[in-house]
């Protein structure tokens, strides 16, 4: 499983990282922000990604609707640090799969994480 990781805060990201890891998964590529996440997907060619919604450059928003507008269709789990149903909705409509708060517990996340791996790996 190729995952690509995208988060400004150098601390959730290497938290998330631990989380994905603990799962087994041991392809994860990193970035910052968007643009930089952008850049990565070609040689990455994730499986799935993991996205923070507020980040510079280039937030988690236009980072799905650019992804989208490639006509690429990998799986993305929005992480944010504000739990409001707007931006839920905001989220999905630009075409994220799953919406998630930070605040979320720890087994909640690797829930989430593990049904959309295990879909993926049941589609292959």
């Amino acid at each position: 499983m190729r995952i690509l990781l995208v988060e400004d805060n150098e601390i959730l990201r290497q938290l998330l990282l631990q989380l994905l890891e603990d799962d087994g998964v041991n392809e994860v590529a990193e970035a910052c922000d968007g643009e930089e996440a952008m850049k990565r997907i070609p040689h990455v060619r994730p499986q799935l990604i993991v996205t923070d919604f507020h980040m510079p450059h280039m937030d988690g928003i236009r980072f799905t609707k650019a992804i989208r507008a490639a006509g690429i269709a990998t799986p993305i789990v929005m992480i944010t640090a504000m739990a409001d149903p707007e931006l839920a909705e905001v989220a999905r409509d630009a075409g994220v799969t799953e919406f998630l708060s930070k605040a979320d517990e720890s087994n909640i996340l690797r829930a989430t994480f593990r049904k959309i791996v295990s879909d993926i790996a049941k589609a292959a």
